[in-house]
């Protein structure tokens, strides 16, 4: 599959996207984040299906932090999350 095809007439930025190598999708992921104690969604954005999970984590914590004055103490997500840049987690 080539990254960036084009794979819809009508939607120009869905993307085909992997779960794992044999879990493929076409279209976009979803990502948010709540918390654990309230179940309540602190941000929530949509990624075309191709984009890297790593980078919406850390664009999602800032965006809870600056617009909604959420500060995120620890940080629980699949493994595809896992190479944030942030190894600080007590200055969110």
């Amino acid at each position: 599959m080539a990254k960036d095809r084009v794979i819809s007439t009508t939607d120009p930025e869905m993307r085909h996207g992997r779960k794992s190598s044999s879990g493929k999708f076409n279209g976009y992921k979803t990502h948010l984040i709540k918390d654990v104690n309230s179940d309540i969604i602190t941000n929530i954005d949509v990624s075309s299906g191709n984009c890297p999970d790593q980078g919406m984590a850390e664009l999602l914590i800032d965006e809870a932090k600056e617009e909604f004055g959420v500060k995120t103490k620890s940080l629980t997500g699949d493994g595809a999350y896992g190479s944030l840049r942030y190894a600080k987690e007590d200055e969110r």
